[in-house]
This record gives structure tokens, sequence and C-alpha cells, in this order.
């Protein structure tokens, strides 16, 4: 999966998730004090659910798709301990969802050489179910409205996790109705370095409409311009 792009002029463009990450700064310090404190490389703990991740995405996004996708970029040796039995779960809090996706398009790299950024999101298509949107507690109920949906292992959605869906939001084409983050959060065992984010085996939805996901996309690309700034 591409995390950056050439573009024609001799930019190297960056990807949503980069531009989020440097410009948002987020402190992870005390995260690392903790894991060290019970024994943990935090580092080596970063890796590994960076590659759960992605091989959880692949367990779900690989099968709403008739098309072949790209395999995890993890060679099997440096698999996680664990990382089958947190995929299965990653998989079961999908179906939890109910949620349908006709004509889906799957792991999409875009990018826009004129604003300078490029970045792959989770999936866009036709939402067929009935869930509880997790920002004001309503129930949406859908029937083929047009979505684009990022699919996460946190517990919970984020404000850098709207970012992203207004970031991918212009490379769907035509503009999608609704954003939807889904939280699939598989870390249910205490004794791993992950923690017991989710007892209660629960998936989250957050539903954005097309407004909310146009607001973001206009924060987004305010962050843009300043990482540009900084480093162009």
């Amino acid at each position: 999966m591409a995390h950056h792009y050439n573009a024609k002029d001799g930019r190297i463009l960056p990807s949503v998730t980069k531009v989020i990450g440097d410009m948002t700064g987020e402190d992870y310090k005390w995260w690392h004090i903790a894991l060290r404190k019970k024994g943990y490389d935090p580092i080596k703990v970063l890796n590994d659910m960076g590659s759960i991740g992605t091989i959880c995405h692949y367990r779900v996004l690989s099968k709403l798709t008739p098309c072949a996708i790209e395999m995890p970029d993890v060679p099997l040796n440096e698999y996680p301990v664990g990382v089958d039995s947190f995929s299965e779960l990653f998989e079961m809090l999908w179906e939890q969802t109910g949620i349908k996706v006709e004509n889906a398009t799957v792991e999409k790299f875009s990018f826009d050489e004129a604003r300078g950024y490029c970045g792959t999101y989770d999936l866009s298509g036709k939402l067929t179910g009935e869930v509880k949107n997790e920002i004001d507690s309503r129930h949406y109920t859908f029937s083929g409205s047009s979505a684009l949906i990022d699919l996460k292992t946190s517990k919970e959605a984020r404000e850098k996790h709207y970012l992203q869906l207004g970031a991918y939001f212009p490379f769907v084409k035509p503009e999608p109705d609704y954003g939807v983050v889904i939280c699939l959060c598989p870390y249910t065992d205490a004794k791993t370095p992950y923690g017991n984010k989710n007892p209660h085996l629960l998936s989250k939805v957050y539903v954005l409409d097309k407004d909310t996901l146009m607001m973001y996309r206009d924060q987004y690309y305010d962050l843009l311009k300043k990482w540009w700034k900084i480093n162009g």
C-alpha cells in the first residue's frame, strides 16, 4: 500500500495519515512509559499493532470485493503472537454490525497533485443496514446509500479519524452521501500488551453526513497547507 506519491513536478506527496500525524502531534509518551513498566518494548508493540491492523483489514476487505487485493506486507515469521485470534474477532465484529456493502471499491489509492497529497481509503460502495450512531445515539437505516467507510481496530473513533474521512472524501466519485468510521476493536486480553479494550465485544459505528464530511475536508485542507509551509 502506497504511503506517498511522486508528482510530475518532482514533489513527493505525503499521505493523508502522514499529514495528520505530523500536524496533530499526538503524544504517546505516557503509553510508552506504561508499556516499559510492564516489561514491553513500545516500538515492538507499536509495530505489532500495525501488522495486526493490516492483517485484520485484509481479513474483512478481501471478502467484500471479487477483485484480488494486495496481501499484507508482513512476512509470516514476523506475524505477531495471537494475530489469528485478533483477525477472527475483527471479522466477527464486522459481521455483528449487520452492514452490507454492494458495488464495493476496496483499498483505492488516489492522489491530488494540485493540493499535494495522496492516500488509500478502505472502502466505498452502497451501504445497507441499520446502525446506531455513537456520535448522537441516533439510529440510521441505510438502503443503498453511497458511503465512504473506514475500519479501525481502535476502541472508539477520534477526531483524526474524521479528518481522514474528510481527506478521502474528494477521492470518491460520485461524492458519497455519508462517511462511516467502524471500530472493530479485537483487543480483549489483559495479558497482552494491547490490554482488554473491548471487554463486551462491541462494534461501534460513527456516521457523518455529507455536510460534516465537507467540513472535515476543509479542516484537512487547512492542515495540508500548513504542512507544505513547513515541509515545502
